[in-house]
């Protein structure tokens, strides 16, 4: 009788290890999901000595911001259809706010990236 407990109990274990190991492998296969969304806002800022020097460097933090969000959409995968990437957009301020301040200008708005699944055809208007 003993040994048959144990047997079954050896049995059991061996299952949930094996169920265990097979809902891990699923996991992992699957990839990250594209979200189809904006996420928060990021501040964007630019100083310099005069306005333009300002806007110019509010400009390159602007390019910077959205080169170091956009890798962030070719991980994630779409489900709805297998032509469909997860495409990186983003939305901005339509103009920079800039202001003078003591020793030259300050330039500030915002940038708010995100993710959307999208066939090859389709165009954002």
């Amino acid at each position: 009788m003993q040994a048959s407990t144990s047997f079954t109990s050896r049995t059991i274990a061996l299952a949930v290890a094996i169920l265990a190991i097979a809902i891990t492998a699923s996991v992992a296969h699957a990839g990250a999901k594209c979200p189809d969304r904006f996420f928060k806002k990021v501040q964007i800022r630019g100083v310099g000595d005069t306005q333009a020097n300002a806007q110019a460097a509010y400009d390159n933090d602007m390019a910077a911001r959205i080169a170091a969000a956009k890798p962030d959409c070719d991980k994630l995968e779409c489900e709805e259809s297998k032509t469909e990437a997860c495409t990186f957009l983003h939305t901005e301020s339509k103009k920079a706010d800039c202001k003078p301040k003591p020793g030259g200008f300050k330039c500030l708005g915002w940038m708010r990236p995100g993710c959307f699944c999208q066939e090859p055809d389709e165009e954002i208007k």
